[in-house]
C-alpha cells in the first residue's frame, strides 16, 4: 500500500489489520493498491496520527472499521460518509460560490431556480420549492433535497466595492474551483474596469466534483468477506444532482 498523504486520496476505506491480513492471505488485494483509495489499518499508527486529515476523522467520530469516507473536493483534508457527503459538499460549494462573488466586489446573489435530476430525469424548482417543470420518471430523494433547499442562502447581500481579484483567484486555488468555466470567466470579467460588468445569470453544478469522488469510492471491489457500515457501491447513481441558477449583481 502507498504512504502518500491521506489528503491526496479521493476516499479513505477504514479496516481492521486482520481484515487487510485475510485479503492478502486470499489474494484479494486489487483494492489495496488503488491510488485513488487510503486504506486505513487499525489500529491505528503512531506515525499517522498528527496528520490533518486524519485528525479530522478522528475530532468527528469517524475512525470506526468497515467505515467509507468521501473526501470533500473543496477542502481536501476533510472526510464524510457517503450520506452525509450527497448534501453538505454541494452546499460547500454553494458557499464558496458566494464568498468568491463576495471578493469580486458583487451586491448580490440570489438563487433564482434549482435543477434536481436524476440518471431517470429532471424536475425544476422555483427558489422557493415550487415545482416548475419536470420531464421523464424522476426518481428524487426528496429527503436528500429538503436538506439541501433548507441550508441554502437564496439572497446573499453585501455592501459591494472594488474587486479584491488576489482574493478571488486565491479562494478559487484553494479550492481546487480554479478550472470551473463560470467562476473562471466570472473573475476575467470582473478584470476589465473601463466597462465594469453590473450583473450575470450563471448555471451553477453543485454536484459535479461530490459525484465524481463518490463514483470512484463506489468502484473499489471490496471482497465479500469484508463488513462495511454502508451499502455504497451505487450510491453515484442515486445522488441527486443540483444546478442553480444564479444572479449576481454588481
Amino acid at each position: 500500500m502507498s504512504v502518500s498523504p491521506p489528503s491526496s486520496r479521493r476516499a479513505i476505506l477504514i479496516l481492521e489489520e486482520h481484515d487487510i491480513d485475510r485479503c492478502e492471505i486470499a489474494g484479494d488485494t486489487k483494492f489495496l493498491y488503488n491510488d485513488e483509495i487510503l486504506i486505513l489499518p487499525l489500529p491505528l499508527q503512531e506515525s499517522k496520527q498528527s496528520d490533518n486529515a486524519i485528525q479530522n476523522i478522528i475530532s468527528a467520530n469517524l475512525l470506526r472499521p468497515g467505515t467509507v469516507l468521501i473526501q470533500n473536493p473543496y477542502e481536501t483534508d476533510i472526510y464524510s460518509t457517503p450520506d452525509e457527503a450527497m448534501t453538505s459538499f454541494p452546499l460547500h460549494k454553494y458557499l464558496l460560490f458566494s464568498c468568491f462573488c463576495q471578493a469580486l466586489g458583487a451586491r448580490n446573489v440570489e438563487i433564482e431556480e434549482i435543477d434536481v435530476s436524476s440518471q431517470s430525469g429532471a424536475i425544476k424548482f422555483s427558489a422557493s420549492g415550487e415545482k416548475l417543470a419536470a420531464t421523464g420518471n424522476l426518481n428524487v430523494d426528496y429527503q436528500q433535497f429538503e436538506k439541501v433547499q433548507a441550508n441554502l442562502s437564496l439572497n446573499d447581500t453585501f455592501s459591494g466595492g472594488e474587486p479584491d481579484l488576489i482574493a478571488a483567484e486565491s479562494l478559487l486555488v484553494g479550492a481546487q474551483l480554479i478550472s470551473d468555466p463560470n467562476m473562471r470567466t466570472l473573475l476575467n470579467a470582473c478584470k476589465i474596469r473601463n466597462n465594469k460588468i453590473t450583473s450575470r445569470t450563471l448555471l451553477i453544478d453543485l454536484t459535479k466534483e461530490t459525484k465524481t469522488n463518490l463514483q470512484i469510492a463506489g468502484e473499489i471491489n471490496i471482497p465479500a468477506t469484508i463488513k462495511l457500515n454502508t451499502e455504497f457501491a451505487h450510491l453515484y447513481e442515486t445522488i441527486n444532482q443540483y444546478k442553480l441558477k444564479v444572479r449576481v449583481d454588481f
